[in-house]
């Protein structure tokens, strides 16, 4: 690398309530040659993410200090929210 290589601030912007997802933190410094490819695994994870969370957990349930929907007894969703928090352990 040159030394007048740029470098980029990566942050990600999120619902308020979502869980942080991805190895990003506050933000990430990434050279121009690897932003494309983070960019684009950021994009796909977080995608999958999101649409596993807001269909066990629901939109209107994902506000801080929201009350919970109850628990539920059907297996799918069960199966979903178990992925979730699959998802959530292994990016922390």
């Amino acid at each position: 690398m040159t030394s007048n290589a740029a470098f980029f601030k990566v942050s990600m912007q999120m619902r308020p309530g979502m869980p942080a997802t991805g190895p990003l933190g506050p933000f990430k410094l990434v050279s121009a040659a690897s932003l494309g490819p983070l960019v684009r695994e950021l994009v796909i994870k977080a995608n999958l993410f999101s649409q596993v969370y807001l269909q066990s957990v629901g939109v209107t349930h994902s506000a801080p200090g929201a009350p919970q929907p109850p628990p539920t007894t059907d297996p799918a969703k069960r199966q979903r929210i178990e992925y979730v928090r699959w998802l959530r352990a292994r990016w922390r």
